[in-house]
């Protein structure tokens, strides 16, 4: 009897385990850009999930972390590092899914307008963005608009009115902004 030699995408998944790096480093570019626009995103989730997602990796792969251990230093942190890869890989996944389902959620809220002070504005060409100050926390917003230029001098004289979407966890996103004199 011969034996058959295996082909097929499984089989080159096994031979060269490093695919699931590629595809997490996807997943997770996807998954930042899902949220880019939601406000007041609690952080918690995401290290949460990635946290849990990350300790169940090395529960799986439990073997290869002794091996890895074992066969020294270098090893050891590549494997650190790819389970760290591939715990935010499943995680961006996980919550992927919750962004969806909060962006579903928005969709079926009203829109409201809330008036928040400016702290600061900067417009260098690689980070156009302004601070804010919303219920006693100081937050970030990276968007630009030309008036930022004028803001950027003295921007405790202008206030920026967000048109949003609110829902649950207090996460709301943002559909425009306007920035101005107070």
């Amino acid at each position: 009897m011969k034996h058959r030699k295996k082909s097929g995408v499984w089989s080159k998944i096994q031979r060269k385990p490093e695919w699931y790096v590629v595809i997490a480093l996807i997943l997770i570019a996807v998954y930042f850009r899902t949220d880019q626009n939601l406000l007041n995103y609690p952080d918690w989730i995401t290290y949460t999930v990635a946290g849990v997602c990350f300790l169940v990796a090395n529960v799986i792969f439990f073997k290869h972390l002794l091996t890895s251990f074992k066969d020294g230093v270098i090893e050891f942190g590549l494997y650190i590092v790819q389970m760290l890869v591939l715990s935010f890989g499943v995680s961006a996944i996980l919550l992927l899914c919750f962004n969806l389902w909060i962006i579903f959620d928005l969709e079926q809220s009203k829109v409201e307008a809330i008036e928040v002070p400016v702290i600061k504005v900067t417009t260098y060409s690689q980070n156009r963005c302004f601070y804010y100050k919303y219920e006693d926390d100081v937050r970030i917003y990276y968007d630009y608009k030309p008036i930022m230029e004028q803001a950027k001098n003295s921007p405790e004289d202008y206030k920026v009115i967000f048109e949003i979407k609110q829902g649950k966890l207090g996460i709301f996103k943002v559909l425009s902004w306007h920035m101005m004199r107070r």
